[in-house]
């Protein structure tokens, strides 16, 4: 992680307020080459998926294609899966068990951010609470955001 590391969330490092923070994240998006897409930007600024677990993966090796469904949301505004299908993903092995110990322990995600990974692609970094880190290049990035009716409902996007 670069801008929204795990000192940051316990208060160490830099000496930032999370608006200052957001505000130089916003800068270093609109900085990319190529330009990250509107969509994947508004996933980037305005959904809050922290405290969201992964509900679900799916990863088709032949096509390159991953699924993450992360769980997200809170009483007070209510909860939803946000379904993230990511095209022509790279990542690696560290970065797929990772994702694979996240979910299968309902491991809470601290944060999230994209950066340029080059050539032409972009990166999405997520942060678990115990899991540690995962990486994901990619080329395209179709998400959905899809209402629940809790928390822990058994159901998946």
């Amino acid at each position: 992680m670069r801008f929204f590391t795990r000192e940051w969330r316990q208060g160490r490092g830099l000496p930032l307020d999370g608006q200052q923070l957001v505000g130089l994240y916003a800068e270093h998006l609109d900085s990319l080459t190529p330009p990250l897409r509107d969509h994947v930007r508004d996933l980037a600024l305005n959904v809050d998926l922290h405290d969201a677990f992964l509900h679900q993966l799916t990863l088709n090796p032949r096509s390159g294609e991953l699924y993450l469904c992360l769980r997200a949301g809170d009483l007070q505004r209510g909860y939803f899966d946000a379904g993230l299908t990511y095209r022509a993903a790279e990542f690696s092995q560290e970065s797929e068990a990772t994702l694979r110990r996240a979910s299968r322990t309902r491991d809470e995600l601290l944060d999230h951010e994209f950066d340029g990974a080059p050539p032409n692609k972009w990166l999405h970094r997520l942060l678990f609470h115990e899991s540690g880190e995962a990486a994901i290049a990619f080329v395209n990035l179709n998400w959905t955001r899809t209402p629940k009716d809790g928390r822990f409902d058994g159901t998946a996007a």
